[in-house]
């Protein structure tokens, strides 16, 4: 480790690194959406044929085609209004295994007699099985880590012009300034539990269970896994920085237990530059600029590290503002 804060680096990495997550972002959105669109209408025509009138009908037609992907061949006839119609569609989203294509199949032999229902609007347009059901359930937690990844990118690209500390990232408090410090904060937390329980949740429900497990568990499970997620949220503690000046304090917030410093007891706010080795930097290594804190309040001196950057110039600037807010003298930035 070292003491120096400055760095020398190229725009051009920054630069290519920023058009490739536009370009990223703007593809994985528009597949995402597409997908939810499909997914969106599927969940809409099948909730509202729940409520269609039914209508007698018969198998005519009964078999599982295989191949890349298994389909069911189905086709029925039904007769509305003194009309006799033919439907080919069990439900509205295609999307199964070849073992629940072939139950279905066992199920609905030719010559059964079944129950079809009908929009009443449109009385060719028919479906063996309406409402929501098991598959759908899947596809819930499958979409879910996409569309979060998704509105996490954009997330990116909104924040990616601000610096990570400057005043943007103050709140004026009652007895003096808070300041968000690098770090998850509950939104994020949140977001990434989500993820990692529905990411998981889709290999549990599509390989343990063939895309077919109890409704009702997989149901609750995402109402228990986002409950979870909030939980976790609540319980996150997000990293922040306060000065209260009436009390003549620093208060830090990292953990659950915040450390709290008199002005009095500040002895130094330095930058803690630290390298290691990475293959994928440019110039082989990995930066990291800690900003930390010296005190005395305790016996004995004491180190505490409020924040941890990236980039010289943000630790540069918290230390400053810092310094400033506790009336020590500024310092230079090490050469």
């Amino acid at each position: 480790m070292t003491d120096t804060p400055v760095r020398e680096q190229s725009p051009l990495p920054r630069g290519c690194a920023h058009v490739f997550l536009v370009v990223f972002v703007l593809c994985w959105t528009g597949t995402v959406l597409t997908a939810d669109g499909k997914f969106g209408r599927v969940l809409y025509r099948q909730a509202r044929a729940e409520g269609f009138p039914r209508a007698e009908g018969t198998i005519t037609q009964s078999t599982v085609e295989q191949g890349e992907s298994s389909r069911l061949n189905i086709a029925y006839s039904y007769e509305v209004n003194g009309q006799i119609y033919t439907g080919t569609r069990y439900w509205y989203g295609g999307v199964s295994n070849s073992s629940n294509w072939q139950r279905a199949c066992d199920e609905l032999p030719v010559g059964a007699r079944v129950l079809v229902a009908y929009d009443p609007a449109d009385p060719s347009d028919a479906v063996l099985r309406p409402g929501l059901f098991e598959p759908h359930t899947v596809l819930i937690w499958f979409f879910t880590p996409f569309n979060i990844v998704m509105l996490a990118g954009w997330l990116i690209l909104a924040r990616g012009e601000r610096p990570a500390f400057g005043p943007h990232v103050f709140t004026v408090t009652p007895n003096g300034v808070r300041t968000r410090l690098p770090g998850l904060n509950r939104t994020g937390a949140f977001a990434g539990t989500l993820l990692g329980i529905s990411f998981v949740g889709s290999f549990v429900w599509g390989c343990g269970c063939g895309f077919n497990p109890p409704l009702l568990l997989s149901g609750y499970g995402y109402l228990a896994a986002i409950a979870f997620a909030v939980w976790v949220a609540i319980r996150h503690v997000t990293p922040v920085l306060e000065v209260n000046q009436l009390e003549r304090v620093v208060q830090i917030v990292t953990g659950r237990k915040p450390v709290v410093v008199p002005f009095e007891a500040v002895r130094e706010i330095r930058i803690l530059h630290e390298e290691t080795l990475d293959s994928d930097a440019a110039d082989g290594k990995d930066h990291k600029y800690h900003c930390e804190l010296r005190h005395t309040n305790t016996n004995e001196d004491s180190w505490v590290r409020i924040a941890t950057y990236n980039e010289p110039d943000p630790a540069e600037g918290l230390a400053m503002w810092l310094r400033g807010e506790v009336g020590l003298p500024e310092q230079p930035k090490a050469k």
